[in-house]
């Protein structure tokens, strides 16, 4: 366990989580590449996932990973209040972790093919049930717009 080395490039943290995978094994405890391979790589939620599954092993408890209903319903209130300009964009969906990790082009490909398929359909949907142009203005252009109206309503009177 003393060769551990301090860096950030892919090479050293694969070499680390190759140490670290013989000892578990030496240890008995069941983690494999496909739990730690995640987490080299930075993908969203894999580290708590990993201890998850180590947390299991060493204590033999099952983890409740449901959310509780307070929890669901503040994540749905997070993403109804959420304005335009924080939403997901195409761009951010093809530069997470997952899609990067896909050897095959072919099989990288349709997987954002799929992505940016998805997201225009739930574009659209958003857009029909809160209506094209009733979707809120922050910013500049709010100020222009309401700017635009007083300067209206003061010229019709």
């Amino acid at each position: 366990m003393y060769q551990f080395d301090n860096g950030f490039k892919l090479e050293k943290k694969q070499n680390n989580w190759i140490h670290l995978g013989k000892f578990l094994r030496r240890k008995d405890i069941d983690v494999t590449v496909k739990d730690y391979e995640p987490v080299i790589h930075c993908a969203p939620n894999a580290a708590l996932n990993l201890l998850k599954k180590v947390y299991c092993i060493l204590t033999d408890k099952e983890l409740n990973n449901e959310p509780a209903e307070v929890q669901l319903q503040q994540m749905k209130d997070e993403a109804m209040n959420r304005p335009e300009y924080l939403r997901a964009t195409i761009t951010q969906k093809m530069k997470e972790h997952e899609i990067q990790r896909i050897d095959d082009k072919v099989t990288m490909q349709n997987t954002a093919l799929n992505i940016a398929q998805t997201h225009v359909s739930v574009r659209k949907d958003e857009r029909f049930e809160t209506g094209f142009n009733k979707t809120r203005q922050t910013g500049y252009f709010a100020q222009k717009t309401l700017n635009q109206s007083l300067k209206y309503s003061q010229n019709k009177s």
